[in-house]
């Protein structure tokens, strides 16, 4: 009488087992067709970066002249609010700055920024945008305690990361 209790509790409870077993989903990221991995957003940074030039040279070559060596052992990835995948690559670490290289790729065509990050006295963060031929394109100050982003205007006097040009 037991034994076919047993038997009976044994057919119900293995076959509910196995089947909440095959329900169970592991929380494995899905990639879709347009997402492109780590490695080969990387890859087409680094190709980018080498075929672009200023003043006849390699833009990489022209980011380490000026300190701006690229980190590519610590790239990480973001999220933007365009649902976009970023790539930051640090560039310089100073006592008070960050400065890091920010890659977009869309459709195959990278577009980089460089992201400079200044920390002043007050605790507000001063944010710059260079384009990689060193234009500075947008600046402002962040407050990290009211989240707000405050924009400045750029004077008319250009300002670029590379010495000498006008």
């Amino acid at each position: 009488m037991k034994e076919k209790f047993l038997l009976k509790h044994l057919f119900l409870i293995v076959p509910l087992m196995l089947f909440l077993h095959s329900c169970k989903k592991d929380n494995v990221p899905e990639v879709t067709k347009d997402q492109n991995s780590t490695q080969s957003l990387v890859d087409i940074a680094k190709s980018s970066l080498e075929k672009q030039s200023v003043g006849g040279r390699p833009m990489i070559s022209s980011l380490k002249s000026i300190g701006l060596t690229p980190d590519w052992s610590k790239v990480k990835t973001r999220i933007n609010s365009k649902n976009k995948t970023v790539l930051a690559i640090p560039l310089e670490r100073t006592i008070n700055s960050v400065s890091e290289l920010n890659v977009i790729v869309t459709n195959g065509i990278p577009n980089e920024v460089i992201k400079k990050y200044t920390v002043s006295e007050d605790n507000t963060i001063l944010l710059e945008f260079y384009s990689l031929q060193g234009k500075l394109l947008k600046t402002g100050r962040y407050n990290p305690a009211t989240k707000k982003f405050f924009e400045s205007k750029i004077s008319p006097v250009k300002l670029g990361l590379y010495e000498g040009e006008t």
